[in-house]
Formats: C-alpha cells, structure tokens, sequence
C-alpha cells in the first residue's frame, strides 16, 4: 500500500500535501490516478442494471462471456426500465452477484478496471452503482431503493426503502 500511496497520491487541493486521508480532492484524484493506470476508458460506463430472460440466466452467464450489445440485446437482455440496451460497438458480460436470481448487471471494460483495484464483485458493482447515483445517472433499483434524487426527504426526515413500512 505505501508503494502505491508514493506511486498515485495526487496533491488536487493545492495545499501542498498529497492526503488521501482528510482531504476528499486528494483521495478522489489520488483514486482516479490509480484508475487510469489501471485501464479505465474515460467517456466510457462501467455498466449497467438490466434484465435478463430467466432462460438466459440459468444457462450460466458469467464475466467470462463478453458478447456484443447487439448480441445481447438479441437474447432479450433489456434496460431495468425495460427499454432496449443503446446502440453502442461495446463488449460487455452479464454478472449476477447473488447467482441466479437477481438483480443483473451487464458490465463492460470498465467494470473490470475496478476489479483491478478490488477482485470483489460487490466491490466494483458498488463503486459503479454509487458513482452512477453521485452523477445524477443512476437507475439503482436494488432493496426496493430507486434512484435517490428523484425523492430526496425533507430535512429531518428518515429514508426507509420502499416496500419496508417505514
């Protein structure tokens, strides 16, 4: 860790010291430094939530099989709002981190980056989803919980996820 602190830590704030620790642009540059050295592909996603046909998941779709989005699209492999997948020349695979159940993720090179960092599936698919919700793009519908800022509460008002009763 200190090797990599010395090699990617990056002073963002100008204040002369590179602190990973306290200063939040520090740590943020410092992270995307070490992405970039990494492989990430700035102007591209990491992923997406999706859909997948119950057919298709039982057939063991995995982070090994990278197929085009048309290909993907062809097997009815969808949007989580239902909408059809864009229309891009990226590769991605289908990850299921509870197995066969969902939810779904069709990932690409990005994705594979954060595993770079941390060979945690959990990992990567909460930096993406997060990063994602942060920039205003998110689509999270895990736990019940649907995009964030679309229904921020009033000041002093608790969050539940939905469906809890909360």
């Amino acid at each position: 860790m200190p090797n990599t602190f010395l090699a990617y830590a990056v002073d963002h704030d100008g204040d002369g010291r590179k602190d990973v620790w306290t200063s939040v642009p520090d740590a943020l540059a410092s992270a995307a430094n070490y992405l970039r050295d990494l492989g990430w592909r700035t102007g591209q996603g990491w992923g997406r939530q999706v859909t997948v046909p119950a057919k298709l998941k039982s057939d063991g779709v995995d982070l090994s099989k990278r197929r085009a989005i048309e290909d993907w699209k062809a097997l009815g492999v969808r949007r989580i709002d239902g909408r059809e997948l864009p229309g891009a020349t990226l590769r991605g695979s289908i990850v299921l981190p509870q197995r066969k159940i969902d939810p779904a993720f069709l990932v690409y090179k990005n994705y594979r980056t954060f595993l770079g960092w941390n060979r945690s599936t959990f990992f990567a698919l909460s930096v993406g989803t997060f990063a994602d919700e942060l920039g205003g793009n998110g689509s999270l519908r895990l736990c019940g919980i649907e995009h964030l800022s679309a229904r921020a509460p009033e000041a002093g008002t608790a969050v539940t996820p939905a469906g809890s009763g909360g």
